[in-house]
């Protein structure tokens, strides 16, 4: 994974949906540019 956050909690959740193989629900657009990761808002 490519260091794109600087919010460690932001960086949290991203590995947290890559392991556990869920979407981050949420309207911040910056999580849409990790492909692997599914967002749903």
């Amino acid at each position: 994974m490519v260091r794109r956050q600087s919010d460690p909690f932001d960086q949290q959740l991203i590995v947290l949906a890559l392991t556990e193989v869920t979407p981050i629900i949420t309207p911040d657009e910056k999580f849409r540019q990790y492909r692997e990761v599914r967002v749903s808002w």
